[in-house]
């Protein structure tokens, strides 16, 4: 089995999607085998790319959102002979492996237009539903965007599976005792009030 994780956007906007693409292929690369991993990221990319063991590295040009984003990547990757590709920002290449996984965390898009450029407008809505009909399998990271997949983008339902964001270790642990006393306290509450 070759997977691919595309991390190409960490180049251009390192915050949430980029993140979330990051841990996941650092966390692929320490459950695989050695050499059944690669990554996918943009060659600007100047950061070492992860923690990653066993995971091959294949930079390519084609940048994230380009408009023949999808064709420019498909002539990128198809050397590789890919299996699986997973594409964490929801647009995947024309035919860039035999599988595609995408993974859409929301349609603030269609739900919020207001927000964005014109052209980041026209980009997401004339993706999406290719999108979804050219992906293999379509992950969620909640019901809310399962629903909003269902009813806007008629997307049937065994089609999709909500797989919830893990929490990052850095950010949310156990409190050492005294700090989570001293909160309650702040707050005048008792262990395991509500």
């Amino acid at each position: 089995m070759n997977i691919g994780i595309d991390v190409r956007l960490h180049a251009y906007s390192p915050g949430g999607i980029a993140y979330y693409a990051r841990r996941l292929a650092q966390e692929m690369a320490h459950l695989l085998p050695p050499g059944t991993l690669t990554l996918i990221p943009h060659r600007r990319e100047e950061a070492p790319l992860l923690d990653a063991p066993g995971a091959r590295v294949h930079r390519v040009w084609t940048p994230s959102h380009h408009r023949l984003e999808r064709w420019l990547l498909s002539a990128e990757l198809w050397p590789l002979g890919l299996d699986l590709l997973h594409t964490p920002d929801f647009i995947p290449p024309q035919r860039g492996a035999r599988h595609h996984v995408i993974t859409v965390h929301d349609l603030n898009f269609f739900h919020y237009p207001q927000y964005l450029t014109a052209d980041a407008r026209r980009y997401y809505n004339e993706q999406i539903g290719w999108a979804v009909e050219h992906a293999d399998a379509i992950l969620v990271d909640s019901y809310a965007t399962q629903r909003d997949l269902e009813t806007m983008l008629d997307v049937p339902a065994e089609r999709i599976t909500v797989t919830h964001l893990a929490t990052d270790e850095a950010c949310f642990r156990p409190l050492p005792e005294d700090e989570v006393r001293a909160a309650l306290a702040r707050y005048d509450l008792t262990p395991g009030s509500s």
